[in-house]
């Protein structure tokens, strides 16, 4: 395995685990994880690869005999040929490109030139002038192939050099990232401004109406976080279009947008984490109720929150089985200042289930606010703290007579960062280094707790003293005597029977005043009666 791979595969690790990840000194959220660094990497892997195959088919070329190289020509000419058709076919896809507004007047060019070039080297190796191996390589550097690939230029763009570019240079130029050229070709940028066009049908595109169309693709790939495809890029072209009334030239109208941030701050998400293709009547409701200024009262306020109630999106997860699934798992906790339906809808996105499920709800429950440091969501973690999980993993600590356990620690467990037993373990290990404690260690070894090995002392203390069970805590120093018995110097457990000769007569546990003391005075009277002749 490649370094790059490595790295990538520990950063998808991090993205199925919910984990945010540093590489090179740089944390990356969940979300940048996922939009930037891991498709970064892959780019990585899949040049690193190119470069190492290369390097392979090279050596291969190398040791060819003189036989194979006359072989190789012929099919290298072949190739080179049928390479020549698809770039005359992707010079002919340039030009409908170029017609669109969607490449330079430079890249369409550069479709053009690349036939002519490797026509150049299909001459040059049928004539005998360039060696077979090296005309091949460079007509298939040309391309982004090697010798041995058969593969077509299809559509991809390609360098000003006339290169065309793979599938990751490709990605690479439309998020900006740079990646080595071999020398003398210079990366091409996509980011041209285009001055004018003209379209197929002939009719003239005025310049500011191309500007303003491209700049709407780009900011819209940005805010839906749209891969940057042709097919996505075909299909916001025709949303701007369908803005445009004939003859005009008028931009979106988005100022709405910044009003909806400003007035529902815990609803922004919805503008940039959802759909607009997919969800065209939440966003048509959103922008009513700005346009419509709703936020202005009480009224409009519960009347908005009705129609987003109503809408496509909403009953997409009202009815997604998620919210159950939620409510199933830790209750129907109440999350208040933050935004439920956005938790739900990140968990659908993720497929969070089961235990995983769990843990990010138990972090969304207890999220605080940066600048106060108080809880967000009051009423959740109250319930978090009445519920099983919390209180089982109290329990973890409060066996081994941490009684007071530390909310932090608790929460670590319950979000998955770390787990119970090794919450167990970090406990025993504790208790074991108490000084009054260690000589307990060999049992704690063995797997026992402290409350494991407390048990029969509390079960005699009640018995004698006449109370419940549970209402005896081992841990206190009125019973954990018991536990930590000074022999002469060595700390040891006491015996049943050292323990019950101290519960009988320390008048700290009041076992004269039980009905087992009071029955015991009046056996022993009468057994003095009897002994001195008298009648009790």
């Amino acid at each position: 395995m490649t370094p790059q791979e490595t790295e990538l595969e520990k950063a998808q690790t991090a993205l199925r685990n919910g984990e945010v990840y540093t590489y090179k000194g740089v944390k990356y959220s969940l979300t940048k994880l996922r939009d930037e660094l891991i498709p970064a990497l892959k780019d990585d892997v899949l040049a690193e690869q190119t470069r190492i195959d290369a390097e392979t088919k090279a050596k291969n070329l190398e040791s060819s005999t003189e036989a194979d190289v006359k072989n190789q020509t012929k099919l290298s000419i072949k190739r080179a040929k049928s390479l020549k058709k698809d770039a005359e076919f992707s010079a002919g896809v340039a030009l409908t490109k170029f017609n669109d507004g969607d490449i330079s007047e430079q890249e369409y060019l550069t479709a053009l030139e690349l036939p002519k070039k490797i026509q150049a080297d299909i001459t040059a190796m049928e004539s005998g002038s360039v060696n077979a191996k090296l005309g091949a390589g460079r007509t298939y550097e040309i391309i982004g192939e090697t010798p041995e690939s058969a593969a077509t230029t299809g559509t991809q763009p390609t360098t000003a050099g006339g290169r065309t570019l793979t599938a990751a240079e490709s990605k690479a130029a439309t998020t900006g990232r740079t990646l080595k050229e071999p020398t003398g070709v210079a990366p091409v940028t996509t980011d041209t401004t285009i001055t004018s066009t003209t379209p197929t049908n002939g009719a003239t595109t005025p310049t500011d109406t191309v500007g303003k169309r491209k700049a709407y693709v780009d900011a819209q790939l940005a805010t839906q976080k749209l891969e940057d495809t042709p097919a996505n890029r075909k299909k916001l072209r025709e949303e701007f279009n369908a803005t445009q009334p004939a003859g005009k030239t008028t931009v979106v109208d988005t100022a709405w947008e910044a009003t909806f941030k400003e007035k529902f701050p815990s609803k922004a998400w919805l503008l940039t984490e959802i759909d607009r293709a997919k969800y065209p009547q939440l966003f048509s409701t959103i922008q009513n109720a700005i346009t419509t200024k709703m936020y202005d009262s009480t009224t409009g306020l519960a009347l908005f929150e009705e129609q987003l109630k109503g809408t496509d999106f909403f009953k997409e997860i009202s009815t997604s089985g998620k919210v159950q699934e939620i409510k199933k798992l830790v209750g129907n906790l109440g999350f208040d200042t933050t935004d439920f339906v956005q938790f739900v809808n990140t968990s659908i996105n993720f497929g969070w289930t089961g235990d995983k499920l769990k843990q990010e709800t138990y972090k969304n429950a207890f999220d605080t606010d940066p600048g106060t440091g108080k809880y967000l969501n009051p009423n959740a973690v109250s319930r978090v703290r009445a519920s099983a999980d919390y209180i089982s993993t109290q329990n973890i600590a409060k066996q081994f007579f941490n009684m007071n356990p530390s909310e932090t620690d608790v929460l670590k467990v319950l979000t998955g960062e770390q787990t119970a037993a090794d919450y167990e373990m970090q406990q025993r290990e504790f208790v074991k280094n108490i000084e009054s404690y260690k000589h307990l260690a060999p049992l704690l070894d063995l797997g026992l707790t402290m409350t494991g090995i407390a048990d029969r002392y509390r079960k005699t203390a009640a018995n004698l003293l006449e109370v419940d069970e549970n209402s005896i805590d081992m841990s206190t120093a009125n019973y954990e005597q018991a536990l930590t018995y000074n022999d002469n110097g060595k700390m040891r457990l006491m015996t049943n029977g050292e323990w019950e000769k101290l519960l009988r007569t320390d008048p700290r546990y009041k076992w004269e005043f039980t009905n087992n003391a009071k029955s015991e005075a009046r056996s022993l009277s009468s057994n003095i009666a009897q002994a001195l002749g008298k009648v009790v």
